[in-house]
C-alpha cells in the first residue's frame, strides 16, 4: 500500500512537529537545571557572605590581643638590647598585661641578656603599645627600661 503525496507530507508535519516539541521540551528541561545550579551558587555564595558577617576572623579577641601585645613588646624591647639573640623573656604568665580600653596594652616584665662584656644582666621594662584595628599594626607609645 502505497501512501499518497498528501499523506506523506501530513505525517512528515506530525513527525516534525512532534521534533520541535521534544526539542523544545529539552530545551525547557536544560533551562531549568541551569537556573537551578544558579540558585545553588547563588546560595553558597550568600551563605558564605553571611557566615563572613557573623565570624571574628577580621578582629582580634580579647585574649589574641594580649598575647600580640606581650609578643610586640618583646619585639620592641629587643630593638634596644646590645645582645638580642641572648634575650631571655619572663613568660608571659609572669608578666603584668594591663589594658583599660582593649586596644592600649602595658606590658611590665623582665629580659635577661648579655651586655656588651658578655655578663647577662636582668632588666626589668615597661612598654606601652597601641593596636591600630584599621590598619592591624601595633604603635609605640612609650618604652621604659630599669
Amino acid at each position: 500500500m502505497e501512501l499518497s503525496q498528501k499523506d506523506r507530507d501530513r505525517i512528515y508535519a506530525e513527525e516534525s512537529a512532534k521534533l520541535q516539541i521534544q526539542n523544545k521540551f529539552k530545551e525547557e528541561e536544560k533551562a531549568k537545571k541551569r537556573k537551578k545550579y544558579w540558585y545553588i551558587i547563588l546560595g553558597v555564595f550568600a551563605f558564605i557572605v553571611i557566615a563572613n558577617l557573623f565570624s571574628d576572623s577580621g578582629t582580634q579577641s580579647k585574649d589574641s590581643l594580649r598575647t600580640n601585645a606581650y609578643t610586640m613588646a618583646k619585639h620592641f624591647i629587643k630593638e634596644q638590647l646590645t645582645s638580642p639573640a641572648s634575650a631571655d623573656f619572663a613568660s608571659m604568665s609572669e608578666s603584668n598585661i594591663s589594658t583599660k580600653d582593649g586596644v592600649t596594652f602595658t606590658i611590665s616584665s623582665y629580659v635577661d641578656s648579655q651586655n656588651s662584656f658578655g655578663a647577662v644582666i636582668r632588666t626589668n621594662f615597661v612598654v606601652k603599645i597601641r593596636y591600630i584595628e584599621s590598619t592591624n599594626k601595633w604603635r609605640l607609645e612609650d618604652i621604659s627600661t630599669y
